[in-house]
């Protein structure tokens, strides 16, 4: 539980306009030039002030959620591994690490309760790779219940708008297995299956997701569990209107270069954009959600995560050895000088945080 030590500060207001573009947040791993050890830090960089904080934390921060009513509390998490957290983000500094239980391993994303007092945690059976919802009491940790995923190897969740419907990813088994890839959508409330969806491709896992406030979805995948993530394909898939997921396939110039695994996924909803990033390929695409069609693509050596900025004006991308850059969500062209290299947000994921 959160010792007296660890609690959070007052909310201090910030000044009205103050932020346009945000925090921007993501784990990194080090390694020491003089004894080759390596460390993790959760990194936050003020877009917008040019300030750099980290957070060091014993793991590599993967999947990143904040409190619905304490925007400064932020959980955090290790894929496939034992290890979350969670911080304070306005003070840079860690709250309380958390382990999973016996028989459980995190695998990389949760999300809290629409009222802030539960937090739900992807995690697996390690024995099986069953997947669960694990739901945790936000101010003890105390494990008060375990939800089914309805699929095997989950990964990514994310909580509609309605507030009760959770969406979730699962990766599924093996090519040989009849444990298929699928996103659920599962009723918090009444604990119940809403939806499965199978990936019509079954050579594809189901990995990160981003979904718009109506129910649409752009979804990543890896090569399923089996195949080569070298030569394999992973790729994007779109749905719209509540139709069949329909992974893209054209052009194939373009589509032959997303090996191994898609990593990360954005939606500009005003525009129907899709951001995805192909790390093997070195690769990041834009997509029109609703016309399943190619808008744009960059080459970017180890493109790695993609965001938007918090006025919806900036998608942000990093990619390399810790560099970053800027593309405008209504044209697709590069800002120009906002390129940097700084080392920092080496690991697969980026978010934007308004500090409060």
């Amino acid at each position: 539980m959160l010792d007296a030590g660890a609690e959070l500060s007052p909310e201090v207001p910030e000044p009205v306009g103050a932020t346009r573009l945000g925090v921007l947040v993501g784990g990194s791993s080090y390694i020491h030039a003089r004894d080759q050890r390596v460390s993790f830090a959760v990194d936050l960089l003020d877009l917008d002030r040019n300030e750099l904080r980290t957070i060091p934390v014993d793991f590599l921060a993967h999947g990143f959620t904040t409190h619905p009513t304490r925007p400064r509390l932020a959980a955090l998490f290790e894929k496939r591994g034992p290890s979350a957290c969670l911080v304070d983000l306005a003070e840079a500094r860690l709250l309380q690490p958390l382990l999973a239980t016996t028989g459980r391993a995190f695998y990389g994303h949760g999300a809290f309760s629409p009222d802030g007092t539960q937090l739900y945690a992807v995690e697996i059976r390690t024995d099986t790779h069953a997947g669960l919802i694990t739901i945790r009491d936000t101010t003890t940790l105390r494990v008060l219940e375990e939800l089914p995923t309805y699929g095997d190897n989950p990964h990514d969740c994310v909580l509609l708008d309605d507030e009760k419907t959770l969406v979730v990813t699962n990766g599924g088994g093996d090519l040989q297995s009849k444990r298929d890839p699928s996103v659920t959508f599962i009723d918090l409330t009444s604990r119940k299956l809403l939806e499965r969806i199978i990936l019509p491709d079954p050579k594809i896992n189901a990995g990160h997701i981003a979904v718009t406030s109506r129910g649409d979805f752009a979804l990543v995948s890896a090569p399923r569990d089996g195949l080569d993530e070298k030569t394999a394909l992973g790729g994007l898939s779109l749905r719209s209107q509540k139709r069949r997921p329909e992974r893209m396939k054209a052009p194939s110039a373009i589509v032959s270069r997303m090996v191994g695994e898609s990593l990360s996924v954005a939606i500009h909803e005003p525009s129907r954009v899709v951001a995805a990033t192909s790390p093997h390929g070195g690769l990041l695409t834009f997509w029109h959600l609703d016309r399943k069609k190619l808008l744009k693509s960059f080459d970017l050596e180890s493109v790695r995560g993609v965001t938007l900025s918090l006025d919806q004006s900036t998608f942000i991308v990093t990619h390399g050895r810790g560099s970053r850059l800027f593309i405008t969500t209504d044209t697709l062209e590069l800002v120009a000088g906002s390129e940097t290299t700084t080392g920092r947000f080496t690991g697969s994921h980026v978010y934007t945080w308004r500090p409060s």
